[in-house]
């Protein structure tokens, strides 16, 4: 199970397989800004800054976010799956 650490407030919570970042949070009560929670509205935009976090592939072209910011490490965390232990910038 891996764990997401919010690297700005410390925070760290598990994540589940299957379950997206923001679904994890949630669970957990810890709060990141959202507002659609599919992908569109871009207000859980974030930097990975290690570890590995995808979208899931079926889906990723109907995402609000552009390949270059991908490239970069963002990704929209309620579309987000961590695959390992990861850090974030938030």
């Amino acid at each position: 199970m891996p764990t997401v650490r919010l690297v700005k407030s410390g925070i760290e919570f598990e994540v589940n397989q299957g379950e997206t970042i923001m679904d994890a949070a949630e669970r957990q009560r810890v709060f990141l800004a959202h507002n659609c929670l599919n992908g569109i509205c871009r207000s859980c935009i974030t930097q990975v800054l290690s570890g590995v976090v995808e979208h899931n592939s079926q889906y990723a072209s109907y995402l609000n976010i552009d390949q270059f910011e991908v490239e970069e490490g963002y990704r929209l965390l309620c579309s987000a799956f961590a695959r390992s232990d990861a850090e974030l910038d938030k």
